[in-house]
């Protein structure tokens, strides 16, 4: 498939004056008593480096986390995330984010349905007769596995008929369907990570969580899983029409590629959201019909626009928040937050 780091304080008073005056007449008592008083020094200096590194250590950067502040002193930071994340890295990301942050309000994109989904399908909860998706093995059908019948279409021949060639075998039924369904239920596991960790991670915090709408959000992932799954079906499907019949060890070793293609574009969004922001905007400037690329563009400005209003008016109530929002929406998100009075701090928290 082609597409399928606290500042440390320092400990530094001067060792004398921890020594009695009766002590330093004394030459072995005073060298004893400094001795205890050196050892003590050290020991309180080491305790308060570990105590530094500890602090600090909650302290991260990533190119898709934006901090932003108001004049008022409000912060708010959001989290670029991944709509399917194969390898978890966004709701790690997720995770890390928030307890550096301690945020005092959590948001998240979309609807409590979409939090509910997100905790079904990343397997944090369970629904009686529902299989979750990681515990799925896609590579094996089973042995009672049927391949199931296929829309016939008319071959699609030139109009003059000059050409010859070979006819297309006509391939009436087929296991493609059924190993593409089970592979992309698979894939819908890697869908919601990111939320469901938001959600716990509130839960557990005892801090509210507030779902910024719209009705739609949160299930990019889910749409981007169909749309893979029906490019998928149709390549492998062509293939068949060229070759005859795939073996299962065909298909799974295509799909792999396909999950390998996934890996690396996802990659490139986790290293440089902002530089592919620009790619993608530039595309549809130049390589879409001028009414499409409008039509998009002005969407996509539309729920930027809706969701940092939303997200303004939820940071009235508090002190610092975390938005956690897919991936190709953090700089448009972050520029509308900036025209509200925003000012982006950096990409550490």
């Amino acid at each position: 498939l082609k597409h399928c780091s606290l500042a440390r304080k320092s400990a530094a008073m001067p060792v004398l004056q921890l020594v009695p005056r009766q002590a330093r007449a004394r030459p072995f008592a005073g060298v004893f008593v400094l001795a205890c008083a050196v050892s003590s020094a050290v020991i309180f200096a080491r305790r308060r480096q570990r105590q530094g590194l500890q602090d600090s250590s909650t302290a991260m950067c990533h190119p898709n986390l934006a901090r932003l502040r108001n004049e008022e002193g409000q912060e708010v930071l959001l989290i670029g995330t991944l709509p399917l994340d194969l390898d978890g890295e966004s709701g790690q990301l997720v995770r890390n984010a928030l307890a550096a942050h301690r945020p005092d309000v959590v948001m998240v994109e979309g609807t409590p349905t979409a939090g509910v989904n997100a905790m079904l399908m990343s397997g944090r909860w369970d629904m009686l007769g529902m299989k979750k998706p990681n515990e799925t093995d896609w590579t094996d059908l089973g042995a009672d596995a049927q391949p199931v019948e296929l829309p016939q279409r008319k071959p699609k021949r030139g109009f003059l008929q000059l050409l010859g060639g070979g006819t297309p075998q006509v391939i009436e039924r087929s296991l493609v369907p059924v190993k593409v369904g089970h592979w992309a239920y698979h894939l819908r596991g890697s869908v919601g990570g990111d939320v469901a960790v938001a959600v716990s991670t509130a839960a557990a915090k005892g801090v509210p969580l507030r779902f910024l709408g719209p009705a739609d959000g949160g299930f990019q992932g889910h749409v981007q899983v169909t749309l893979l799954a029906e490019q998928a079906a149709r390549e492998l499907l062509e293939e068949e029409q060229k070759k005859g019949q795939m073996s299962s060890s065909a298909m799974n070793a295509a799909l792999k590629r396909a999950e390998g293609h996934m890996r690396e574009d996802a990659g490139k969004w986790l290293r440089d959201a902002r530089g592919e922001s620009a790619k993608l905007m530039e595309h549809l400037r130049e390589r879409v019909p001028e009414e499409v690329s409008s039509m998009v563009t002005a969407k996509l400005e539309e729920r930027a626009s809706r969701m940092a209003e939303t997200i303004s008016k939820t940071m009235e109530e508090f002190r610092r928040g975390a938005v956690v929002l897919a991936i190709d929406q953090l700089v448009n998100v972050e520029s509308k937050l900036q025209q509200a009075g925003y000012r982006y701090v950096s990409q550490c928290t």
